[in-house]
């Protein structure tokens, strides 16, 4: 997020005295709102360049005569801590209030002492977010969720501190808040776990021994979600379908299908560079997870790759990446075009309350399709779930289970062939 901003720096003439000095303000505008505020000093306004907004050389100001590449100094740093309480609210993909930002400033600039935040839960998920964005700890939708758990915290109290989850009657009351802001049970429970893991943050730091919260445990209804996936056929559909009159949707498919082919998750693909590439396999280390695989290549993931070979793409790339954003939008064009049409159910829980959603399979592909195909299709083929888990980088049987379920389903719909005939 970029959050579009001025910051000027003039002194106010309506104020200026007999000696020519005025006071020095600093004019913020951003999203419709505005601050200003003094930098508590004078500047000589005959001694001021209004295009660069600074002192100019070798003059003089306020009655200490203070040099102007001292004052220059000032409001150069004035900017830089603007810009990164700026650059703070863009991490958390939210527009600051007018109170927001003076806040920041005040803190930064020693005007606030950081103590005044101290118990405050936004402070500390703030932290938290900063923490994991600095090591690398989440892939970019991740991001995005939590930012949005953190802003619904905000919404549900801005003053919420870390002690009211202590309190036995928050796990209700914020369960309350977020069926208002139409979530679904599954959403919810996503929401509680990301809670968990600011408190759990705090415990680590020391801030707090314990907390009630994190020994709470939902109840609301979950049912399993299907595993939405190609089967071979489908797979095949798409595979060879023509694209070449639409070579953006032509390269968006094979990229897909690569992922069909390999395991891949569409943020390891993504980075893929020719040092990740043998003659016969793909040896990396996951963005997510931080494993290191090894895949053996098959002939199709292999036709992909020697049909980009020779092409050159940005950051050395090794096959034309998109964002994830407009690879998921195409996607779905591509499944329509290539007639993915069953009907798939899904069914969720707001509270009580039960939704059927029935939606056909083609507004349900994504990135993510890609390694659930080569997974389900993996296991049906008969692979043991122990050698596809050495390609996915699954670590245990419990991951695996809905796509072993998938191949015993599809295991006794082909043995009732025989009935038919």
């Amino acid at each position: 997020m970029i959050i579009k901003r001025t910051i000027n720096f003039y002194p106010i003439k309506s104020k200026t005295k007999g000696n020519g000095n005025a006071p020095l303000r600093c004019y913020i505008h951003w999203n419709n709102k505005s601050h200003n505020f003094d930098l508590g000093y004078n500047v000589n306004v005959n001694a001021w360049n209004t295009e660069t907004q600074r002192c100019k050389k070798n003059t003089f100001h306020d009655r200490q005569n203070i040099p102007a590449q001292y004052i220059n100094k000032v409001i150069t740093n004035a900017e830089d801590i603007i810009n990164s309480c700026f650059e703070h609210f863009e991490q958390l993909e939210r527009i600051p209030t007018k109170e927001e930002l003076k806040h920041s400033i005040d803190v930064k600039t020693g005007k606030i002492k950081e103590d005044s935040d101290k118990g405050s839960f936004i402070t500390l998920f703030d932290e938290y977010i900063q923490s994991c964005i600095k090591i690398g700890k989440w892939s970019y939708n991740t991001k995005r969720r939590i930012k949005v758990v953190r802003n619904q915290i905000d919404t549900f109290n801005s003053k919420c501190k870390i002690t009211d989850f202590d309190n036995h009657d928050m796990p209700e009351k914020l369960l309350s808040f977020f069926l208002k802001v139409d979530n679904n049970n599954g959403t919810i429970a996503k929401k509680i776990k990301d809670i968990k893991a600011v408190l759990r943050y705090a415990v680590k730091k020391g801030v707090i021994s314990n907390s009630h919260f994190l020994s709470y445990k939902t109840e609301l209804k979950q049912p399993k979600k299907p595993i939405v996936f190609l089967s071979w056929e489908e797979l095949m559909k798409v595979y060879h379908f023509d694209f070449s009159s639409m070579p953006h949707l032509d390269a968006v498919r094979d990229v897909f299908c690569f992922c069909c082919f390999t395991s891949l998750r569409y943020s390891d693909v993504a980075n893929l560079k020719a040092e990740n590439i043998t003659n016969t396999s793909i040896h990396l280390t996951t963005i997510k997870t931080a494993d290191t695989l090894d895949i053996e290549l098959n002939k199709y993931s292999h036709a992909i790759l020697n049909k980009y070979k020779g092409q050159t793409f940005k950051k050395e790339l090794i096959l034309p990446i998109i964002s994830v954003q407009k690879m998921n939008e195409h996607l779905k064009e591509i499944a329509k075009m290539c007639e993915l049409t069953a009907p798939i159910t899904i069914t969720t829980y707001k509270g009580t309350k039960r939704i059927e959603t029935t939606t056909p399979k083609y507004e349900l592909i994504t990135t993510h399709a890609g390694r659930r195909t080569f997974i389900s299709n993996a296991i049906m083929l008969g692979i043991p779930p122990e050698i596809v888990m050495k390609w996915s980088g699954h670590s245990d049987y419990k991951s695996m289970k809905p796509y072993i379920e998938i191949a015993n389903k599809a295991k006794k719909e082909a043995m009732s062939l025989f009935d038919t005939i």
